[in-house]
């Protein structure tokens, strides 16, 4: 417990009782005695109330609470109130209960309503003739002290409808508080403990169960402390903890952890030794060693003695061990075994290993990564990368594009190794920025071209040149292949690609002043690099970073047309991503039609179209311009069915893009390349108007469509419909491969919350393939996970129904007092 109120609570009871407690249930139980006192203690007529009626003042704000948390669950407000009228029928209501009538009762009532004016305890109106609580907290706390007070089975039926919802989770870790802090309902531990059992699949929902949802509630008390002085029940609650292994490495995080500190060498040892030898089940077997290296971090020698007796047998799949453990030791040495599982893998299986990580943890493991082994730091806006403008100045606000570039003046540490870079060809790459890092001459950059030369595979090469310092990564860019690297090498031994100096000195340029077009013109004489660099050129580049905001005013056309000057195929590369990246960005009414058709056409004819995207804005620009040929939707259309349309989201909205595109399909029936435009319009944008696929013509697969296509109708008619139906199974599976394209977690959330049967699907099938070696499966689980767990959370109680209230014997009548439907 550590928030800002309950911090402030602490300080206040230490000042007022020299000590504090520590669990929930006595934290906010003892303020509140401490408040109640203080308000009785004023002079003054309400205080008289708070003297002689403190047993139903108390139950007054038990009730109150109860209602506005059940109020604001159904109307899915944060802040819920009570109206004047509402309170005082509450008031009314619980006074008759007591046996007042009459006169006294009326008396009664309106001394109370008077008092709440001002403040009656925690309950004040600090906006007229509107009755709340003032901090959120104590409105729970007083709806867990109502679920609590009761007949004993009845409270157990209480605590088994508020365990599930997000909403009621903090109202449960309050009552569970009580159980185990106050002795008048220590009766109610192993209902808290049969609860987790539930909610982990004993019994109850399916896909309540397929997220584990009791593990993650018995994570979360641990967390709390409920069971602290209690090692009985601290350990029966870890042992329920510990089926959230099943949910993969993402579920061991920091508060599991420190649960399994206390506990894991009592009862989890076996499970734990059982779990690390056990790769068929995939996601448990990640999680299992994720755990171990974290508790050896923690100095647990049992964990260190048990992952060393199971390292040796998992080598093919130590990488992927060792990335899913990483970013434990942020801060601390790797143990031996993690660093030579790095260093003697490629970086490809490297990549592949981090790609697989789930994004709660990806940031600490590449700090982790980049810590240990500085050199790989892939940041692109890490220190010493260089921002170059597109088109205008770098590092200005109205700077829409900027190319990322490694400064050669990067720290020399950023390439440091502890010890020599080790052998073999995977890391030739970064002995050569290493080496050119420690000294960028020209005789040092055809050394390092020529090392290059010999690399066993050119094309990984190429996507990962990117990490190299500029001049050296332009080269590689530019290189057809390993022999032109060769004559590129003897080229930069005359002098023929710069100097050091010149390097420097076009290195500020492109810093201060950003490119432009004459800078881009350099390229047609077949390289980027040479002696004049210092006064103008850019080198050759791949990737950008961009500005998010309004449409900018970029002109692209000179690029465009230098484009088909360009002759390099790497430098033409180069400039199409350039060109695709400002088309991204640029207003659509700025777009010249032709010049983007004609674009379009040649890198639908070049080899690598695969790197470039289609975007939104031209498809804006169609309209904007009134260009209705054939020739455009043409290009949309082939682009579209390879999957390669990108969609941003328009400045007003996603719902003019999906109308336009709506147009478009039915103007266009043949360019089916367009709903898949539409299906990524509505998963980015995760649109709540789902009756925008209700205008929709009927769509059939036709046989000459694309997987893309095919997949994208599937989806579209699975969200449109109005009736419970399931997703077809190789659209499922498309959804959850974690290496295609379109894979979202916007398009999970939404598949998610049509139907979460489909999602219990999505994790059978992940389960079958995450067995099979060498498939990075262990994302996408983690995603389905989550958007499972937040739509099942999402469900709201059965608290807003009166029967409800009786069959749990909560005070009779006190629901009706606000109109739920109003």
């Amino acid at each position: 417990m550590g928030s800002p109120l309950q911090v402030a609570i602490m300080l206040q009871l230490v000042d007022q009782r020299g000590e504090a407690p520590t669990d929930r249930w006595g934290l906010f139980n003892g303020y509140y005695q401490v408040i109640s006192t203080r308000e009785r203690a004023k002079p003054g007529p309400v205080s008289v109330v708070l003297r002689t009626h403190k047993v139903a003042i108390d139950e007054i704000h038990y009730r109150a609470g109860l209602l506005l948390q059940t109020y604001s669950e159904h109307k899915g407000a944060a802040k819920s109130y009570l109206t004047k009228g509402e309170f005082e029928a509450l008031v009314r209501l619980h006074m008759t209960s007591l046996a007042y009538e009459g006169s006294e009762l009326e008396n009664l009532v309106s001394e109370i309503i008077s008092a709440s004016t001002h403040r009656l305890i925690f309950l004040v109106q600090r906006v007229q003739d509107q009755v709340t609580f003032e901090v959120r907290s104590l409105q729970e706390f007083m709806a867990a002290a109502q679920i609590m007070a009761g007949p004993q089975q009845s409270v157990q039926a209480r605590l088994r409808e508020i365990a599930r919802p997000s909403h009621w989770r903090h109202v449960f870790q309050i009552a569970a508080s009580k159980a185990f802090s106050a002795p008048d309902a220590a009766q109610f531990r192993d209902t808290v403990l049969v609860i987790c059992d539930e909610l982990n699949g004993v019994a109850g929902e399916k896909d309540v169960a397929l997220v584990k949802a009791g593990a993650a509630l018995a994570v979360q008390l641990l967390e709390d402390g409920v069971a602290q002085q209690n090692p009985a029940y601290r350990r029966q609650l870890f042992k329920r903890a510990l089926e959230g292994l099943d949910l993969g490495p993402a579920f061991v995080d920091g508060g599991f952890i420190e649960a399994a500190l206390a506990d894991c060498e009592a009862i989890g040892q076996l499970e734990l030794k059982s779990a690390l030898e056990n790769p068929s089940n995939r996601y448990r077997w990640l999680a299992a060693w994720r755990l171990a290296f974290a508790l050896r971090l923690r100095g647990r020698e049992f964990a260190k003695s048990l992952a060393e007796e199971a390292w040796q047998r998992q080598r093919p799949n130590q990488i992927e061990i060792a990335a899913q453990a990483l970013d434990t030791w942020v801060e601390s040495e790797l143990p031996s075994e993690i660093r030579s599982a790095i260093v003697e893998s490629s970086y490809d299986a490297i990549a592949r290993a981090q790609q697989n990580v789930s994004p709660e943890d990806s940031w600490k493991q590449s700090e982790s990564m980049h810590r240990h082994f500085p050199f790989m730091r892939f940041n692109w806006r890490a220190e010493g990368t260089v921002e170059v403008g597109l088109g205008g100045a770098a590092q200005r606000r109205d700077t829409a594009v900027t190319a990322i570039l490694v400064s050669i003046d990067r720290k020399k540490d950023a390439f440091r190794w502890d010890g020599d870079v080790p052998p073999g060809s995977q890391w030739d790459l970064y002995r050569a920025s290493k080496d050119f890092i420690e000294n960028p001459t020209a005789g040092e950059l055809s050394r390092s071209l020529m090392l290059l030369s010999q690399h066993p595979d050119f094309a990984g090469l190429r996507e990962r040149a990117y990490g190299a310092p500029w001049p050296l990564a332009a080269c590689i860019l530019e290189a057809a292949g390993p022999d032109e690297l060769q004559t590129m090498a003897a080229a930069a031994s005359r002098g023929e690609y710069g100097s050091s100096n010149e390097w420097k000195v076009a290195e500020d340029r492109m810093r201060s002043k950003g490119v432009n077009v004459s800078d881009f013109n350099t390229w047609t004489c077949g390289k980027s690099l040479g002696p004049e660099l210092d006064n103008v050129g850019v080198p050759a580049f791949g990737r950008f970073s961009y500005t998010v905001g309004p449409a900018r005013v970029i002109d692209t056309s000179p690029l465009t047309q230098l484009y088909f000057k360009i002759s390099n195929d790497g430098l033409k590369t180069s400039l199409a991503l350039a060109i695709v990246s400002l088309y991204m960005q640029t207003s659509p009414e700025l777009i010249d039609v032709p010049d983007a058709i004609a674009f379009f056409s040649d890198i639908l004819k070049t080899e690598r179209r695969k790197s470039v995207w289609f975007p939104a804005t031209l498809i804006r620009a169609f309209v904007a311009n009134k260009s209705w040929s054939n020739s455009f939707i043409d290009v949309a259309d082939q682009f579209g069915r390879m999957g390669q349309i990108e969609i941003h989201p328009h400045p007003d909205g996603a719902i003019p893009i999906a109308n336009l595109l709506l147009d478009l399909i039915k103007v266009f029936p043949h360019a089916r390349g367009l709903l898949a435009a539409l299906m990524q319009t509505v998963i980015i944008s995760e649109l709540e108007e789902i009756e925008i696929l209700e205008k929709l013509p009927p769509l059939e697969c036709d046989p000459a469509d694309t997987s893309a296509i095919r997949n994208s109708v599937g989806v579209l008619r699975y969200l449109a419909s109005k009736t419970e139906i399931e997703i077809d199974e190789d659209i499922m599976e498309w959804l959850i491969k974690p290496d295609d394209v379109w894979y979202s977690r916007g398009m999970l959330s939404l598949v998610l919350s049509r139907s979460i049967a489909d999602g219990g699907r999505a994790l059978e099938k992940l389960r079958v393939l995450g067995a099979r070696s060498g498939v990075a499966t262990v994302r996408a689980y983690s995603d389905i996970v989550q958007a499972m767990r937040a739509v099942v959370g999402g469900r709201q109680s059965a608290l807003s129904l009166a029967k409800t209230w009786d069959c749990l014997a909560l005070p009779a009548g006190v629901l009706g007092v606000v109109d739920f439907e109003k």
